[in-house]
């Protein structure tokens, strides 16, 4: 018989996030599914990319923010 595994599934497999009796069936799996293997491979390294990325926000964008924030009041009234 086999067994279909979600993208979601191998998500929580690659995050450490899935049951030891999912993560036992999708190593078994992969053992004997080349497909498979290369499915996890593929996301394993899309999150090591992912991990790697850092992000910048523009000084613009940051002031259009304060901007924002700062035409409330934030004095509670009594």
């Amino acid at each position: 018989m086999t067994t279909l595994f979600t993208e979601l599934d191998l998500m929580r497999y690659i995050y450490g996030e899935s049951s030891e009796t999912e993560k036992s069936e999708i190593q078994n799996a992969a053992m004997l599914d080349a497909d498979l293997q290369e499915e996890i491979f593929n996301l394993e390294f899309a999150k090591r990319l992912l991990d790697r990325l850092s992000f910048d926000t523009a000084d613009l964008s940051m002031e259009k923010t304060f901007n924002y924030s700062s035409s409330f009041n934030t004095q509670s009234a009594h």
